[in-house]
């Protein structure tokens, strides 16, 4: 299966993402899985990692133009991803609004 981050062995690649609004989960079920699989079908599951964001994704969110806190939690999880595993190229992605949020 893929890993999820932070992993015991470092990735080549760590994906970063954040779901749809409504979507359950931190990954969704519309767009993060068939986006997980395809990647991993492409560069191996062994060298995959995927972390999702914890944020509320709701239309309170959506309508207020982004979630402050959840674009605060990608950005220190890249941060995380990027110190624990200095080598794995990093992808943020999503099917979101956390993306309207200032960085």
């Amino acid at each position: 299966s893929i890993h999820s981050f932070p992993t015991r062995r470092s990735s080549d690649l760590t994906v970063i993402f954040a779901r749809g609004t409504t979507e359950s989960g931190n990954v969704g079920s519309l767009v993060g899985p068939p986006f997980f699989s395809a990647l991993s079908t492409a560069i191996g599951t062994e060298n995959l990692a995927v972390q999702g964001v914890a944020y509320p994704a709701d239309i309170a969110g959506f309508l207020a133009g982004g979630d402050a806190a959840g674009s605060k939690l990608m950005a220190e999880l890249v941060g995380q991803a990027m110190t624990q595993c200095p080598d794995t190229k990093v992808v943020m992605s999503g099917y979101s609004y956390v993306f309207h949020a200032d960085f």
